[in-house]
């Protein structure tokens, strides 16, 4: 079975802002770019998660964000 990725990010827009999980993506870096996408939008991205167990935390996820940025 290939690995998938989902973003955890937090939904402040709502009454209630609550922690959710984008869609599932084939690889690490379309997770990166989806991640990229949520934050134009004002969500906030806390981590990617990896079907393995692969977690990329805030700090590195922030990195890669500015480099799709660049």
């Amino acid at each position: 079975m290939d690995e998938t990725y989902c973003v955890l990010y937090r939904d402040s827009h709502s009454r209630h802002p609550a922690s959710r999980l984008s869609m599932a993506y084939m690889s690490l870096d379309l997770a990166i770019n989806a991640a990229f996408h949520i934050a134009e939008k004002h969500f906030e991205p806390i981590e990617i998660r990896g079907s393995d167990g692969t977690i990329v935390k805030t700090s590195a996820l922030m990195k890669a964000i500015a480099v799709c940025a660049g």
